[in-house]
């Protein structure tokens, strides 16, 4: 009977650690979980108040820099500024479609992201188009606009463009890669980074390749604006090459 209980209380013993065990383990792999997905949410979230430094923090961001700055030298007359790179990622929307939960065990787990932007390419012929449009009218203007104000109208111009009804989000789903870090931390790294730069700047290298060539509509513009920008000069070169 003695040896019965003994047993009885040594099964119990095993019993209650193995549950605090699995109890544990699963709050672990919750807390790891929420902390790779958390990578995610917090590179987005910088990315949507173009905040390199923070992304930086999660993700390469060198790319995402040279072509945000390739967007506003091609777009004649706005000047690289908070404002203008704000706007570019502004409309950015994205969905985390969620694997199996990731574990403390796990070292590396893909993931796929929907994302959605303003249709750069859109983005850009329309603030052409409305850019010619000043440009001329401000020319002949008996009160032409110039210097820092020139400058304000182009900004305001390309804003307008981003923020335009008529421009349409575009969606796309990436592929990307967590990969945990020997601190223990996770980090992103993209399987195809130009599928990346594609799905947050939606049309953008399309619309450089196919209608922007230089004798085409940026040419015309860079003479309309070039006679009467002054402090845009520095910024009006047009950077057409695709990459």
């Amino acid at each position: 009977m003695k040896i019965l209980k003994n047993l009885l209380m040594s099964i119990g013993i095993i019993a209650l650690i193995f549950l605090v065990i699995t109890v544990s383990i699963n709050f672990l792999n919750e807390r790891e979980n929420k902390k790779a997905i958390g990578t995610i949410d917090n590179a987005f979230l910088a990315l949507k108040e173009y905040n390199l430094d923070e992304m930086s923090k999660y993700v390469t961001t060198e790319k995402i820099e040279q072509e945000t700055e390739k967007i506003l030298n091609t777009s004649k007359g706005v000047t690289e500024s908070t404002d203008a790179e704000k706007a570019i990622f502004k409309h950015i929307e994205y969905e985390i479609i969620e694997p199996a939960p990731i574990t403390i065990f796990d070292k590396e787990r893909l993931v796929d992201v929907k994302l959605s932007n303003k249709n750069m390419g859109e983005v850009l012929v329309k603030y052409f188009t409305d850019s010619v449009t000043f440009s001329f009218t401000n020319a002949f203007s008996d009160n032409k606009i110039q210097n820092e104000a020139l400058d304000a109208k182009y900004q305001e111009l390309f804003v307008n463009a981003i923020d335009s009804e008529s421009v349409k989000l575009t969606e796309s789903t990436i592929n990307l890669k967590l990969v945990k870090q020997e601190d223990k931390t996770w980090k992103i790294e993209f399987l195809n980074e130009d599928q990346f730069i594609n799905a947050i700047l939606p049309s953008f290298k399309e619309t450089l390749t196919n209608y922007l060539t230089e004798n085409d509509l940026t040419s015309g513009l860079s003479s309309i604006m070039g006679g009467e920008a002054s402090t845009t000069d520095t910024n009006a070169n047009a950077n057409t090459s695709v990459e």
